[in-house]
């Protein structure tokens, strides 16, 4: 008998955490609602080394590029060109992106993003090597044709 309401108490537990969310509609703009078996320990992609929180990271930040079933793929830049032997990537951003706030995004915010993720002070746990022997120089411009010095 015992056994039986063991059994009994295991499937309303069980039931209990089947029904629907009791968490309001949201108003107003779109919303991202994830089934998350983990919980992420961080938000910050620069941060992220474990899976739930690299999964949620993928969810909710735009790159230059993403990967796709086929490869890599643009997403904030249209297209990018390999110069110098693969040491110079220049990446043309799509015309007309915007931060939540309706803030064009330029190159000079994907400068310091890849400025901040390479700063000791940002502790990335990913970065191998100091940003010295990893890139010469990140530089932005947006002027279509740069002539850099």
């Amino acid at each position: 008998m015992a056994k039986a309401r063991g059994l009994a108490a295991a499937a309303v537990l069980v039931l209990a955490g089947c029904g629907g969310s009791s968490a309001p509609a949201p108003q107003g703009g779109a919303s991202l609602r994830l089934a998350l078996p983990l919980v992420p320990r961080v938000l910050d992609p620069t941060k992220a080394t474990d899976l739930p929180s690299l999964n949620v990271s993928h969810e909710l930040y735009a790159g230059l590029t993403r990967f796709s079933g086929t490869g890599v793929e643009p997403d904030l830049a249209e297209s990018w060109d390999v110069g110098e032997g693969g040491l110079v990537w220049t990446f043309h951003l799509r015309e007309g992106i915007h931060w939540s706030d309706d803030t064009p995004i330029t190159a000079a915010d994907f400068k310091r993003s890849w400025l901040r993720a390479l700063a000791p002070a940002t502790r990335n746990s990913r970065k191998r090597r100091p940003p010295s022997s990893n890139a010469k120089s990140i530089r932005t411009c947006t002027h279509p044709s740069p002539k850099w010095p």
